[in-house]
């Protein structure tokens, strides 16, 4: 898309072509956030306790009240 683009200006395309490398390490740290996240969120109910108990179902029901998907 970026070669598309016909730009004359050497100062514009720098900063298109600066821009568009930017969106793409966000986007990386983005799905890097998110792994880290359902892991965290996978060992939560390791920490409350045994499975079945009354702390482990709160946080389930937690998770579901919130739109987790169980993923």
């Amino acid at each position: 898309m970026l070669r598309s683009q016909q730009i004359d200006d050497e100062v514009q395309r720098h900063q298109i072509r600066t821009a568009f490398r930017l969106a793409c390490h966000l986007q990386r740290i983005d799905v890097e956030l998110v792994r880290l996240f359902q892991l965290h969120n996978l060992r939560a109910p390791m920490l409350l306790g045994p499975p079945g108990s009354a702390m482990t179902g709160g946080f389930h029901r937690w998770l579901r009240q919130v739109g987790h998907n169980g993923r």
